[in-house]
């Protein structure tokens, strides 16, 4: 009668637990993100801004557009100008871009990413 109460509960306790493979997915998508360096030139003809968008994300960027705002003495904005950049870049790489703006008056620029594509 032992040897069966101790039979049935090895039995019991060995289908109760088991190993079971299980799958976790991670929802948390990858990084995308980039800085962008520049430096601008103004004076009486008009305004140039030239920089560096650097891709320090953990995706590949395909294109990425800049907002650059125009301000005058003030702090005033005089403008807002959009430029997509195509740069093809994997993480860790770096594009130059270049822009020559008719704006005249300018005293400060700032250049911020918009979006990515």
């Amino acid at each position: 009668m032992k040897n069966k109460w101790i039979a049935l509960l090895a039995f019991g306790l060995l289908f109760s637990v088991g190993c079971v493979k299980e799958t976790v997915y991670v929802a948390a998508p990858l990084i995308t993100d980039a800085d962008v360096y520049y430096e601008f030139i103004a004076d009486n003809i008009g305004t140039e801004v030239s920089g560096e968008i650097y891709n320090d994300g953990e995706t590949y960027i395909n294109a990425v557009q800049l907002e650059i705002r125009l301000y005058d003495r003030r702090g005033i904005i005089i403008d807002y100008e959009y430029l997509w950049v195509d740069t093809y870049f994997d993480p860790g790489q770096s594009v130059r871009f270049y822009v020559d703006l008719p704006h005249r008056g300018v005293w400060d620029v700032d250049v911020v990413i918009n979006r990515y594509d």
